[in-house]
């Protein structure tokens, strides 16, 4: 089964406007996250939808080690909730930022 089938468009527009925003704080950004940031999304919508919260105890660790990755994620969640109607919280939010920092940080040691 094809992945991209599985995900609503809407998830895979918002993670395209995500990393539109990210490329404005960051200067590159490999493009092959977009299908892992939708399905993450649609699953935090579905989540958000459901009234389930997962706690994220790394949001104050996230904040002040990954500040610039964190902010990103904030807009990220600005973006869903306009294309979505669903806003996701701090600690979505913080998972949200894990996807960035794995690109971002990550990446640029080959850690892998």
């Amino acid at each position: 089964m094809n992945v991209v089938n599985t995900i609503d468009p809407v998830y895979i527009e918002a993670a395209g406007k995500i990393i539109e925003a990210a490329e404005q704080v960051f200067d590159t950004i490999k493009r092959d996250i977009l299908l892992p940031l939708a399905d993450h999304i649609a699953f935090a919508a579905k989540r958000e939808q459901e009234k389930i919260f997962l706690s994220n105890p790394f949001v104050p660790d996230i904040k002040i080690l990954f500040g610039k990755e964190y902010a990103v994620a904030l807009k990220s969640r600005e973006i869903i909730e306009k294309m979505t109607g669903y806003r996701i919280s701090d600690d979505e939010a913080g998972f949200i930022a894990f996807i960035f920092i794995r690109v971002f940080r990550m990446n640029r040691y080959q850690i892998r």
